[in-house]
C-alpha cells in the first residue's frame, strides 16, 4: 500500500470531493474556496501575507474533510469566515467630506491598513455626477497602475491597481463636477482575483465651483446690462445736447 499518516489517513491532505449527494455544504464550501481564492490573490507575494492566506487555507482543507459530518462541515466553514473577516477587518476606506471650490480638482482616497502585510487591490471610484480626468489627466500614485477610466450610462467610474504598504495610504483621483451641490463617490477595494470586496467606502464631494451654464447665463446678462446702460447713456446725451440747441436760438 501507499504511505500513510497516523490513523490509517493519507499523509497528504487533499480537499473533499464534495457532492450535493453527500448532503454536505457543497454551495457554502464553494463560496468560501472562492472567497479565500480572492483573499490570496490581495496578500500573497510577501512571507507574512503568505502565511495569513495559507493558514485560512488549512482552516478550509478542515471543513472538507471526509470524516466529518455536515453539521461539523458547517461549522468548519464558519471557523474559516470568521477568520477571513478578521482579516478583512484590517483594511478599511476613510469616508469623509471633501470641498471642490473649482470645477476640477485632485481628491485623496484614504486607504487605512492595519494588517503587517501588504495588501494588492483594485480601488474603483464611481459616481453620477463627477466626471472623471482621462489619460494624463490623472494624477500619478507611485504605488498604482494608471487608472481606467469608463463612462457608461452617464455614471463616470475610475479603477487602479493599487499596492498598499503603509498604515495610511492616499490614492489621488483627478475629476470634474458636472454640477454644483453635494453628492457622493462610492467606493470599493477589490481583490486583484476573484472578486473579493476587500472594503468599502464613500466620499461626499461639496462643489461650490460655478458650471459653464451659469458662467454663459451670467455673461448674457451682463451683456444685456451693459446695452441696456449704453443705451440710455446715449439717449440722456442726444436729450441734453437737443436741449442745448433750443436754449442757444432762443438766446440769439
Amino acid at each position: 500500500g501507499g504511505v500513510v499518516g497516523g490513523v490509517n489517513q493519507p499523509a497528504i491532505r487533499r480537499p473533499a470531493a464534495i457532492g450535493y449527494a453527500t448532503g454536505l455544504p457543497a454551495s457554502a464550501i464553494r463560496a468560501a474556496r472562492a472567497r479565500w481564492t480572492g483573499f490570496s490573490s490581495a496578500v500573497s507575494g510577501t512571507s507574512t501575507g503568505d502565511a495569513v492566506a495559507t493558514d485560512l487555507g488549512d482552516f478550509l482543507l478542515a471543513a472538507e474533510s471526509q470524516q466529518l459530518t455536515a453539521g461539523q462541515q458547517r461549522a468548519g466553514v464558519e471557523h474559516f469566515e470568521a477568520a477571513l473577516d478578521q482579516q478583512l477587518a484590517l483594511l478599511s476606506i476613510t469616508s469623509r467630506q471633501v470641498r471642490l471650490t473649482a470645477s476640477t480638482g485632485s481628491v485623496p482616497i484614504t486607504v487605512i491598513k492595519n494588517a503587517d502585510y501588504p495588501v494588492k487591490a483594485v480601488i474603483t471610484v464611481t459616481s453620477d455626477n463627477i466626471a472623471f480626468s482621462t489619460g494624463g489627466g490623472q494624477a500619478s500614485n507611485s504605488e498604482c497602475t494608471a487608472p481606467v477610466v469608463t463612462d457608461v450610462g452617464g455614471k463616470s467610474s475610475v479603477s487602479t491597481l493599487c499596492t498598499f504598504v503603509h498604515a495610511t495610504n492616499a490614492v489621488y483621483i483627478e475629476m470634474r463636477s458636472r454640477v454644483s451641490g453635494d453628492f457622493r463617490m462610492s467606493i470599493a477595494l477589490n481583490s486583484p482575483h476573484g472578486g473579493l470586496q476587500l472594503a468599502g467606502g464613500q466620499v461626499t464631494v461639496q462643489s461650490t465651483s460655478t458650471s459653464a451654464v451659469a458662467i454663459a447665463l451670467s455673461v448674457a446678462a451682463g451683456a444685456v446690462l451693459l446695452g441696456w446702460w449704453g443705451r440710455t447713456v446715449w439717449r440722456n446725451r442726444r436729450t441734453r445736447r437737443g436741449a442745448h440747441r433750443m436754449r442757444s436760438g432762443g438766446e440769439q
